[in-house]
């Protein structure tokens, strides 16, 4: 998949703008996660350690995001619900469980830590596609 890839929202093909959102907190872990996509895609991720600078780079333009759900202002549930509203794919990635999700997100795709390259971006190809099968990786 190259990154002029098409995605499809609301039933309409769009473009992606080459904007992958990472909520991490940890350093070691967001910069492993940047690297992989990078390579596999060709684009650098923009990186977030908060909550609060991840609604910033969510209001100047994302067309994913991957959500650690602690960080360091708390539970990135503001964030998923700020994508949502806006109808921007996105996908947990945690160590915790998917019961820790209030019940309105724990339909959304759940990527287990540590997590490969290949499973992150099988998670921006389902949310391309609205395959339902792709829910919970590990």
């Amino acid at each position: 998949m190259g990154f002029a890839a098409t995605i499809y929202r609301n039933g309409h093909s769009v473009r992606m703008k080459s904007a992958i959102l990472i909520l991490e907190d940890d350093p070691f872990i967001a910069e492993d996660m940047a690297w992989g996509l990078e390579r596999k895609l060709g684009i650098a991720p923009v990186i977030a350690a908060s909550n609060r600078d991840a609604l910033k780079r969510i209001a100047k333009g994302v067309d994913f995001a991957f959500l650690d759900v602690m960080v360091l202002d708390g539970q990135s549930i503001p964030v998923a619900d700020a994508l949502k509203s806006l109808n921007l794919p996105f996908a947990f990635v945690t160590a915790g469980e998917r019961s820790a999700l209030p019940d309105h997100l724990k339909h959304e795709i759940l990527i287990r830590k540590p997590a490969s390259t290949e499973t992150l971006v099988a998670a921006i190809e389902a949310a391309q596609t609205g395959a339902a099968d792709t829910k919970q990786q590990n």
